[in-house]
């Protein structure tokens, strides 16, 4: 990191100014999604087994991809498709939700699963 830091810093220091405006994103953004991200992840650890709350932590680049559609007016395009296709489709067996998956996972814990993959794609 400091080496980075230091290259940053030697190319293009102008990237590393903060503006005070900018603080509160930061806040809302960092602080508050992360420590979201952190209470559903472990919440869905301690209520279910761990291979599903990582499943389900991983619809973040589903979350990442639908977002960027509508903020940044981002295409989604043929690949991206495909692969929150795939996404969903694994996330559906993990969770029990389709024929020849694991067992069934409660609602509360499945949304909080997915509620921890929402957060953790405001940190990418």
């Amino acid at each position: 990191m400091l080496f980075l830091f230091a290259v940053l810093l030697a190319v293009r220091s102008y990237q590393l100014h903060i503006y005070l405006r900018d603080i509160p994103h930061f806040i809302g953004l960092g602080v508050v999604s992360i420590a979201l991200f952190n209470w559903c992840y472990f919440t869905v650890m301690e209520q279910s087994s761990l291979s599903i709350a990582v499943v389900l932590l991983y619809t973040s680049p589903v979350f990442v991809a639908l977002m960027s559609r509508f903020i940044f007016k981002e295409p989604l395009t043929k690949n991206k498709l495909i692969a929150i296709c795939f996404t969903l489709a694994g996330c559906a067996f993990v969770a029990g939700l389709l024929p020849g998956g694991a067992p069934a996972v409660e609602p509360g814990i499945l949304l909080l699963g997915l509620a921890s993959g929402f957060s953790a794609a405001f940190t990418a």
